[in-house]
């Protein structure tokens, strides 16, 4: 489960769940090894229900998520663009020779 609004909503189930165990115990109609049973059940069993929502929102989000057939060829195709910092270096370098004032005239 991720933290988030979902691990809340889960939080107060857990809670709202464990309030029948709480009146049982303080109303003497259960003993204490019976009440942390049922309160580690009901733990078990919100975590459980967490899990499988947090799956289930997550496929959900995926399902719905545009996917373009240009992004799939994208991750598997090297690309022939230079690497980040290389066209940081070609930025620099232009700009270095702008100010400088040798900039080469392609117009000829």
């Amino acid at each position: 489960m991720r933290t988030g609004p979902l691990r809340r909503v889960a939080g107060t189930i857990g809670l709202l769940a464990l309030a029948p165990t709480g009146w049982l115990l303080a109303s003497g109609q259960l003993t204490v090894v019976e009440a942390a049973w049922r309160g580690a059940i009901t733990l078990l069993l919100v975590s459980l229900v967490g899990r499988v929502a947090g799956w289930f929102v997550e496929a959900l989000a995926l399902s719905v998520q545009p996917s373009s057939e240009g992004a799939a060829e994208a991750s598997t195709v090297p690309s022939e663009a230079p690497p980040a910092y290389a066209r940081r270096r070609e930025d620099t370098s232009a700009r270095q020779a702008a100010t400088s004032g040798n900039e080469v005239d392609d117009e000829r």
